[in-house]
């Protein structure tokens, strides 16, 4: 988390009621004020997390490959559960 050095300055700016609402909804859901998760969000780094795209696209990719490889050649109930198992990943 952002180093919490003494807070002296005040950023102020105009946003609709549906971004405040959905900057509330999530502070909440962190369990942060709003302020909190104001400079959660600052101190994130994009452009870290754009560059790892790709290999995110490659990894379901990878999964999907294995997973058309096993169909039709293994016990319908095992693949069930593997595509299970990899929506459940995607779908936290």
């Amino acid at each position: 988390m952002i180093n919490q050095k003494q807070k002296d300055n005040h950023l102020k700016f105009r946003v609709s009621d549906e971004l405040k609402s959905t900057v509330e909804k999530n502070a909440k859901e962190l369990n942060m004020n709003t302020s909190e998760y104001i400079r959660y969000c600052i101190s994130l780094d994009y452009p870290s997390m754009v560059k790892r795209i790709p290999d995110s696209i490659a990894t379901s990719n990878l999964l999907n490959r294995i997973y058309h490889c096993l169909e039709g050649q293994i016990d319908p109930k095992l693949l069930t559960d593997i595509k299970g198992f990899i929506n459940d990943y995607y779908d936290r």
